[in-house]
């Protein structure tokens, strides 16, 4: 809706001076139905396509001659003067400060408003550099929050109340938040539905997910003591509250998504209204005989890989409870040190917001209680290069891994290096991933192992997936982020390179989890069946000179297959050449088929594995396999659309991270119409490889269209190259990616609320970047901070930078081997001083005001 002039005046009291004006508030979003208000004298030329400047743009101004002397000011969105000149008819400017409607006024030599105009400015988060490649990860990992299947955006009610998370698990919804703030305005709504559904006893919940059902739900089945399920008044409501019991990070988690909450939106009476549910977290998570240890006074919990909610298969034994499941006088507990730091750094952050609330003791309480947890944790795992994984409360009950579990690496040690962990141990812990890169498995995507050396045995999970040897993004982030906070900056650059690749090989998207080492292909024999004599079916449709055309008629036939021996998927196969063999290429049965019975496909052979090159032609069960041994015994295999096969219009299938797949899309190409046909390639080892195979059996009684190509026998296990990909939501990993490359790399850090105070460490030097434009903006309170960064020439660097910080340190990556020379601060001399961190040496000068500063760093 526009507003006409007359009311603008008159809301944003003109009369007054402009004085104290918060066009901000007074004006909705320039994203809207908005213009430039102009003014009688005054005109503002237009801002190219978009409706709205950006920071740092430069904004024209005609000015209408006038016969008196006078000024022009201009002031940002929150009433910030940026611009004091005298009087030009024609004039530019960048434009600076607070987001929102900006004011030109012009004044007479009396000081008296002749007129004004206003123009908006807006801007979003965006990373644009010289190379195009962090401009394009930055684009990779947005397009990964924003599209993951995992529960993006979600909308769910709870009690008459509706909230919106980003995932609905508490811990996955706080760490995406860390990544959507940048693109997304509702931040609070995600953790009031955890305050809102809080145990009366302080508990926080791990999820709101499974859906609320008239009777009991498997959840309930599940953990039907402990009260670790709990179902809402609302039989509306969208799901029902489950806490697994082994898991330990609900209370810290809950705190650490509060407190980025309100650093992002910048709302302080919000944060206060959460503080008595914060402190009735900690309370619980420190009293609780399930989570904490009298003893040793520290969180404890089962035997799980690091923060993860399962524990072994032994342990489940032990207990006679499933993996998720915990029994006090059974269960073998010890001491996870990652729970400890993140409660730690928790009880800090809980900390500062008691101190802003005015709750002086309590926030006292937490600090002592931080401090504590540090000094136990420390004193009991840490073991001078990283932390040990997790202590056993009692060590007489052992359990054999296969695995020195003193000696593994885990997840939690890239998470204390932004967590608040002293500089020391941080160094230690980077130099550990950097060993661990030396001696990798070759096959590896990186050294960001949430379990490294993975357990040999005693899991579900299979070595190299997962959380069992698997490499993560979340890892992978925090430690990027952790090496450039402590001085190993081109580590950081590094880590990030490799990231970008790594998506670049995963269909463009940042998976939260690869394999840590890829299986190798096993050495094997192939033996190419015959089918000529049991073909029925052309590979061409509508022929009149083949006795039976392809199934799919001549629009969608596979008239482009490549004939004899092919290799598809990796396995060699031998396709019929209709040309050859009377037009019969394939075996079709079914659907439209004379022979809708049994087909026999002599061996006479043993075999380990075997494979089909195939494809299907309705739904559901595509047929039935029955390998017949000599011994007149036999093994059915049934096979299933999407599982062992797929249509053959588009094809596709969803390849399993875990393991060798069994199925993969062979071949791919063109018919007459139909862009797209293709078959399969579906491999299973044979499970009596000591009997020998009399004949395969094909069966189809079903409507369904079921055509095989070729068939192949091996002597060595069914393989397929299996994706890189494991397991772990993408937007997740996308998350801690994003924001070591804001505040890592590009070095934009808001240290206040919603940006009033920020620290500006550009670190483009570490990564080769010459040229760099950046903005990091807070979508749910408008705070932001954006910068243009050159590399002049080798001995001078210029960085301008606005945002709606009151302040802003500024931290200059000095280039390995140089020396300043001076700072200029706007064209004048400024004082600065040298910090230096390892190697690195940075100089750092304080910046206050509204508008744009231009700053240069000249080096000798």
């Amino acid at each position: 809706m526009k507003i006409k002039r007359r009311e603008f005046i008159k809301k944003s009291a003109i009369a007054g001076g402009l004085a104290g004006l918060g066009v901000r508030e007074l004006l909705a979003s320039p994203r809207g139905d908005v213009e430039l208000y102009q003014g009688e004298h005054i005109q503002v030329l237009k801002p190219g396509e978009r409706r709205y400047y950006e920071p740092l743009e430069e904004v024209y101004v005609n000015v209408e001659l006038f016969s008196r002397e006078g000024t022009i000011q201009v002031m940002d969105g929150q009433g910030n003067r940026y611009l004091n000149m005298p009087y030009k008819a024609s004039f530019s400017f960048q434009a600076g400060g607070a987001l929102g409607y900006h004011i030109i006024s012009v004044y007479d030599e009396q000081e008296h408003l002749v007129d004004w105009a206003a123009f908006p400015v807006d801007c979003e988060t965006c990373i644009n550099d010289d190379k195009g490649l962090f401009s394009d990860f930055t684009d990779i990992l947005y397009n990964t929050l924003t599209t993951s299947t995992y529960h993006y955006g979600t909308t769910v009610r709870y009690n008459q109340k509706y909230y919106t998370y980003y995932s609905s698990w508490l811990q996955d919804h706080v760490f995406v938040a860390e990544g959507m703030k940048y693109f997304a305005p509702d931040l609070k709504t995600g953790i009031d539905l955890y305050a809102d559904g809080q145990r009366s006893d302080g508990l926080i919940w791990d999820n709101y997910k499974h859906p609320y059902p008239d009777i009991q739900s498997y959840w309930e089945y599940r953990f039907n003591y402990g009260g670790f399920t709990y179902r809402p008044e609302d039989p509306r409501s969208s799901a029902i509250f489950v806490r697994i019991p082994v898991e330990n990070i609900g209370e810290h988690t809950f705190i650490e998504g509060l407190y980025y909450a309100w650093k992002a939106t910048g709302d302080t009476e919000w944060m206060k209204t959460r503080l008595d549910h914060a402190l009735k977290a900690v309370d619980f998570a420190t009293s609780s005989p399930y989570y904490w240890s009298e003893e040793k006074q520290l969180l404890k919990r089962p035997f799980t890989i690091d923060r993860w909610d399962f524990q072994s298969d032994y342990d489940a034994e032990i207990t006679g409870r499933d993996f998720m499941g915990v029994d006090l006088e059974k269960t073998r507990f010890g001491i996870m040190f990652g729970d400890n730091i993140c409660m730690a750094s928790a009880c800090e952050l809980l900390s500062e917001m008691l101190n802003t609330a005015g709750r002086k003791e309590d926030a006292e309480r937490m600090k002592n209680l931080g401090r504590s947890l540090w000094q136990r944790i420390n004193e009991l795992s840490w073991k001078g290069d990283f932390y040990r994984h997790w202590y056993p409360l009692n060590p007489e009950r052992k359990v054999d891994f296969g695995v020195d579990t003193s000696e593994q690496v885990t997840l939690s040690n890239a998470m204390a290096l932004i967590r608040g962990l002293d500089h020391e141990k941080c160094v230690k812990i980077i130099q550990t991933y950097r060993r661990i890169r030396k001696e990798m498995p070759e096959s590896s995507p990186g050294e960001w192992y949430m379990c490294y050396p993975p357990f040999e045995k005693g899991w579900h999970i299979n070595k190299w997936e997962y959380m069992n040897g698997g490499v993560s993004s979340i890892l992978a982030g925090d430690l990027a982020l952790g090496a450039f906070n402590h001085g190993y900056e081109s580590y950081g650059a590094d880590i990030l390179k490799r990231l970008y690749e790594l998506a670049q090989r995963s269909d463009y998207e940042m998976k939260g989890c690869y394999k840590g080492r890829m299986p190798e292909e096993p050495e094997r024999n192939f033996t190419l069946m015959d089918l000529r004599n049991l073909a029925n079916t052309d590979l061409v449709g509508g022929n009149e000179d083949s006795p039976n055309g392809w199934i799919g008629g001549e629009i969608a036939d596979f008239r482009n297959l490549p004939v004899g021996r092919q290799d598809f998927a990796g396995i060699p196969f031998e396709v019929i050449d209709p040309a050859l063999n009377n037009r019969k290429a394939c075996l079709a049965i079914g659907k439209d088929q004379d022979n809708q019975g049994e087909v026999i496909l002599p061996v006479n052979q043993k075999a380990r594995s075997l494979y089909l090159l195939h494809t299907m032609d309705g739904s559901g069960v595509a047929g039935t396999l029955y390998i017949h041994y000599a011994d007149e015994t036999y093994h059915v295999r049934h096979i299933a659309k999407s599982v062992e096969i797929g249509h053959f219009w588009y094809p596709e299938i969803e390849e399993s991270r875990k393991g060798i797949p069994t199925t993969k899309v062979a071949w791919k190409g063109p018919s007459r119409e139909v862009k797209e046909v293709g078959n399969y390639a579906f491999g299973m080892d044979n499970p009596h490889p000591e009997k020998t195979i009399s004949h395969l059996e094909f069966s189809n009684p079903k409507p369904s269209s079921w055509v095989v190509f070729a068939v192949t026998l091996s002597d060595g296990p069914h393989y397929f190259k299996p994706t890189i990909v494991s397991t772990i939501p993408n937007h997740w990993g996308s998350a801690h990616v994003f924001k070591a490359l804001i505040e890592g790399l590009a070095g934009i850090k808001n240290t206040g609320l919603a940006f009033d105070k920020a620290v500006l460490s550009p670190r483009w030097e570490a990564a080769g970047i010459k040229k760099v434009k950046a903005t990091a903006k807070y979508e749910a309170s408008g705070g932001y901070l954006a910068y243009n960064y050159r590399k002049q020439s080798p001995d001078e660097y210029e960085v301008e930078f606005t945002g709606s910080s009151k302040e802003t340190e500024l931290q200059f990556l000095i280039p390995a081997g140089r020396k300043m020379k001076e700072l200029l601060v706007n064209g004048k001399a400024k004082d600065y001083s040298i910090r230096e961190i390892e190697n690195s040496r940075y100089a750092c000068v304080l910046i206050r005001g509204a508008g744009v500063k231009k700053l240069q760093f000249r080096l000798m």
